[in-house]
């Protein structure tokens, strides 16, 4: 048999539509892998997401729930800058232990004015934070939070602030900051 020019290129022709057919199979399949594998991250992604959202939520709830105690702690409802040295003392070393305890990067109690009283802090101390969201909405609805650089510190942080009941009137405002960089 005799192969011809005309054989020789059918033959050709057959094997590079076989080389075709198979290309195009062999990237449908990396498209099909690429496409589920994509999924696949992306679901883990989102649920990675979902459950470090979860665990911040808890840790800023834990933190708000420092900030309440603190400020029904008879140490800082009723301080002022009448208070006596020794009472001041004694809440600022609890204040610096719960600072401690808790990962707090400040912790410190304004007056109803928004004068700091105390402070971990003692840059802190004497100046006024009343202009201040976490303070402002302390006063107005019992609780704030805000995030921002520090006036003082210049350092980044999450103020978690919780009003002081006194008596009949509104006391101070019990503030804690945080490094929101630390909280996972």
């Amino acid at each position: 048999m005799t192969i011809t020019r005309y054989s020789l290129f059918r033959s050709n022709r057959r094997g590079l539509l076989l080389l075709l057919i198979m290309m195009g199979i062999g990237i449908s399949i990396s498209l099909i892998a690429y496409t589920n594998f994509h999924r696949y991250e992306t679901s883990q992604a989102k649920k990675k997401v979902e459950a470090d959202s979860r665990l911040l939520k808890r840790e800023i709830e834990m933190l708000r729930y420092v900030a309440e105690l603190l400020a029904k702690n008879p140490l800082f409802v009723g301080l002022d800058s009448k208070t006596l040295f020794r009472q001041k003392m004694a809440a600022l070393i609890y204040l610096k232990q719960i600072q401690q305890a808790e990962s707090i990067l400040d912790a410190f109690v304004l007056d109803s004015t928004g004068t700091c009283l105390l402070s971990t802090n003692h840059s802190f101390e004497g100046k006024n934070y009343g202009f201040r969201p976490y303070f402002t909405e302390a006063i107005a609805s019992g609780q704030g939070s805000y995030l921002a650089y520090g006036v003082t510190s210049t350092r980044l942080g999450l103020y978690l602030s919780r009003r002081m009941e006194q008596g009949a009137g509104k006391g101070g405002v019990v503030v804690i900051k945080v490094d929101p960089l630390e909280l996972l």
